[in-house]
C-alpha cells in the first residue's frame, strides 16, 4: 500500500479493481503512484513501432475506466 492508503482505495474502487483483474494478464498491466500522477505502463516492456496505435487505443480504453471510475466516486 502506498503513503496515502486511503488516497489509493478511493481510487481503486471495487469496479476499478474487476476491470483491471479482467485484462490480459499477459500484457502484464502496471499502475504507480507519485507526486499526484498516476503512471499506468505494461511492465516497462518496449511497444514496437507497428503496435504502437494498438497499444495507444488499449492505454485509452484503461485511462477512461480509471476517469469512469474517478467521476463516480466523486460524484457519489
Amino acid at each position: 500500500m502506498g503513503r496515502d492508503e486511503g488516497a489509493l482505495r478511493r481510487l481503486f474502487t471495487p469496479g476499478l479493481l474487476s476491470y483491471f483483474e479482467g485484462l490480459d494478464r499477459s500484457q502484464r498491466w502496471a499502475v504507480e503512484s507519485g507526486g499526484g500522477w498516476l503512471l499506468v505502463h505494461r511492465g516497462w516492456k518496449r511497444v514496437q513501432p507497428q503496435q504502437l496505435p494498438a497499444f495507444l487505443d488499449e492505454a485509452a480504453t484503461v485511462a477512461a475506466a480509471i476517469q469512469r471510475e474517478t467521476a463516480q466516486t466523486v460524484n457519489a
